[in-house]
């Protein structure tokens, strides 16, 4: 289980899975460019795999500039975008909390 969601119309109620199951899925061609996923780097929405940051340059895309690049580069050399993993499991790539400005426990006397 993880924080990175497959869609599968045929399984919907399929668990997360991690980074690494991720990956490996993409090594064995379970995973593919046009898969949908959502996740911590998609602000937990369904987006097309291409365009997933940490996800779309395993799959030879930069997710920012659309740019096709070979799969083992750290960074793409159209944008100059760099690639990483998200490998915070507990935050799920939601915002910190911040309180409302009329929230009591947000205002400070």
């Amino acid at each position: 289980m993880g924080p990175w969601f497959i869609r599968d119309e045929s399984r919907p109620f399929r668990p997360g899975v991690a980074y690494e199951r991720l990956l490996a899925m993409i090594d064995d061609a379970r995973v593919t460019r046009y898969t949908v996923l959502r996740g911590p780097t998609t602000g937990q929405l369904w987006t097309v795999a291409k365009r997933v940051p940490c996800i779309a340059h395993h799959l030879g895309d930069c997710h920012a500039c659309r740019g096709r690049i070979e799969p083992h580069l750290a960074s793409c050399p159209e944008c100059g975008v760099r690639f990483g993993a998200w490998l915070d499991r507990n935050h799920l790539g939601l915002p910190d909390i911040r309180p409302l400005p009329w929230d009591p426990d947000g205002v400070e006397d």
